[in-house]
This record gives structure tokens, C-alpha cells and sequence, in this order.
């Protein structure tokens, strides 16, 4: 069974997305979303999974997309602590808050190529400490790497 639930969402990634227009949605909903993700700020959904009970969810929407017949927005989910992709059709209720979407837009997003629980193969780095230094790490071992190269190269 989990090896078929693999392989459908293996073939979902691999459907193109096609941009979808918020008028199709004719509801405050696609409205609300499309705010957020113009104005950068969080969205208060109500969604109910598959197999899940409705839960109340603060998301920072990033982009609509249609994959085959279904619409999705894909967003920062503050209650998971990582990228989820939502269907629309799932959404009873969104609301525009106040609050400004501040983990995109602040901190880098890590992709992670193990995501069969998510539908998207993105995870937020849940250690929330990336630092200038860790970013740059790398690149200053590669910059001391040719330093030393080129010194002994020259001897």
C-alpha cells in the first residue's frame, strides 16, 4: 500500500503545474489567498485532509497552481513547521490576518528528496538558526582550499 501511495505521488510531481486564476475560485477564499500571497501575509484556513479531521491552520501562501483537475495553493504551514500543498477544494474557510509571512521571507527553505508524507519535496529547516556563517561556511573552506593549493603550487 505504501509503496503504491509512493508511486502516485511520484507521478503527481511529475504532472506539470499550469497557473490558475483566482476568479475560478468565486469564492472569498481564492480571494483571500491571492491577498496573502500579493501582500505577504498569513492566511487563517480551515482545511480538512483525506483521511483528517478539519483543523484551524495558519499558512504563508506562496503560489496557486492547477495539477491535473484540481487546484492547490502551496504555503508555509506555521502548525506542521513545513511547505505543505493545499487543495483548494479541501479549504472551508480563509482569512486574511495582520500577521506578515515571516519564515520565507526570512529564512532560507531547505529541500529535502524524501517527502512521500507532504505532497511537495520542500521541508523548512526546523533548526531556525541559520546564520550568516553557516550559510557561508562552504564557501570560505573552498576560498582557504585554493589558497593553499595555489601557495604550494607556487613553491
Amino acid at each position: 500500500m505504501e509503496e503504491e501511495s509512493e508511486y502516485a505521488l511520484r507521478k503527481w510531481h511529475q504532472m506539470p503545474k499550469h497557473p490558475v486564476s483566482v476568479d475560478c475560485f468565486k469564492s472569498d477564499i481564492g480571494t483571500n489567498i491571492q491577498m496573502g500571497i500579493e501582500k505577504k501575509r498569513c492566511v487563517n484556513i480551515v482545511y480538512h485532509g483525506l483521511n483528517e479531521p478539519e483543523t484551524s491552520r495558519i499558512i504563508e501562501p506562496v503560489e496557486f497552481f492547477k495539477r491535473g483537475n484540481e487546484n492547490y495553493v502551496h504555503a508555509y504551514c506555521q502548525l506542521e513547521e513545513e511547505m505543505r500543498t493545499f487543495r483548494i477544494d479541501r479549504i472551508s474557510q480563509a482569512k486574511l490576518t495582520e500577521q506578515s509571512c515571516e519564515v520565507l521571507y526570512r529564512e532560507p527553505i531547505t529541500y529535502r528528496k524524501d517527502s512521500a508524507t507532504t505532497m511537495h519535496e520542500s521541508q523548512y529547516n526546523s533548526n531556525r538558526g541559520y546564520s550568516l556563517i553557516r550559510v557561508l561556511l562552504p564557501y570560505i573552506v573552498f576560498a582557504l582550499f585554493l589558497i593553499v593549493l595555489l601557495f604550494y603550487r607556487s613553491k
